[in-house]
């Protein structure tokens, strides 16, 4: 293997080890993978966020909302996970990791103010 190649182990199996990169998967042989220098990287701390929305609110749009309003560098795009339906509300995970550490406070704060407005174009004022 020439160049680098980043990514969290998915598995390990007998044959190929499972390498995870956002959707990307990759299958490094065993035996390639003993040849390697590995350096091991630690991910930064994800914010993770159980929201409640008006149930006429999508998933797609939350994720509209966090595209618009959320400035901070992440990894991989936000996910959002449909949880529930509760009466008139909708519950959905909020999942992000920032591309620094350090910039997880600042990551929980925008995704805070998008959970707080409640609806797609609403002031955060």
């Amino acid at each position: 293997m020439a160049g680098q190649v980043e990514g969290i182990v998915g598995s390990l199996g007998l044959f190929y080890v499972n390498l995870v990169d956002g959707a990307n998967r990759l299958l490094i042989p065993n035996s390639v993978l003993l040849q390697l220098a590995i350096i091991p990287l630690r991910e930064p701390d994800r914010v993770e966020l159980r929201a409640r929305f008006p149930a006429d609110v999508s998933p797609s749009e939350v994720q509209t909302m966090l595209t618009e309003q959320v400035t901070t560098p992440t990894r991989y795009p936000p996910h959002i996970a449909l949880e529930e339906l509760d009466g008139d509300e909708v519950v959905v995970r909020i999942t992000a990791v920032p591309e620094h550490s350090a910039e997880g406070a600042k990551l929980a704060s925008q995704i805070l103010a998008v959970a707080r407005s409640k609806r797609p174009g609403a002031s955060t004022a």
